[in-house]
């Protein structure tokens, strides 16, 4: 997991559509990017993303784990631009696609520095042993990659 973190207008989408593009060889399934800007609701996140991948969720069934079920198989690079509204519900999905999926490599970029993030990156190691909270904010270095 890479995340991004600076100021409007600091090149943030432009340095991670550069960094996917000389990493494209990597992805045989491509590279994804997900606007979150337009999202007023955080809890339209997972929507988004699956829109993202052309995927059309079923009805009854949560869509993070239709997520990680159909990105399973694949190799791809997840771009998540503008998390800072709502950093949380990114956060809890890219834990549950990081737990579930070996293959998975997510680049998120923001505003601010999210301490959900933090705690994530802390523990991508081992997804299973934490959860991130709101509660948890431990201090981490604010970009962190996971291979």
């Amino acid at each position: 997991m890479l995340t991004l973190i600076g100021t409007g207008g600091a090149d943030k989408t432009r340095l991670a559509l550069a960094i996917a593009h000389e990493s494209a060889e990597h992805f045989a399934d491509g590279i994804v990017w997900a606007d979150l800007t337009s999202l007023a609701d955080a809890a339209l996140v997972p929507t988004a993303i699956a829109l993202a991948l052309d995927l059309s969720p079923a009805a009854g069934r949560p869509i993070a784990e239709q997520l990680a079920r159909a990105l399973r198989p694949r190799q791809t690079l997840l771009l998540l631009d503008n998390c800072e509204h709502v950093v949380a519900a990114v956060a809890d999905l890219v834990f549950v696609l990081l737990a579930g999926l070996d293959d998975i490599q997510t680049a998120l970029y923001s505003r601010i520095r999210a301490p959900e993030l933090d705690q994530m990156a802390c523990s991508s190691a081992s997804p299973s042993t934490a959860r991130p909270t709101s509660q948890a904010r431990p201090s981490a270095p604010s970009t962190v990659e996971r291979a």
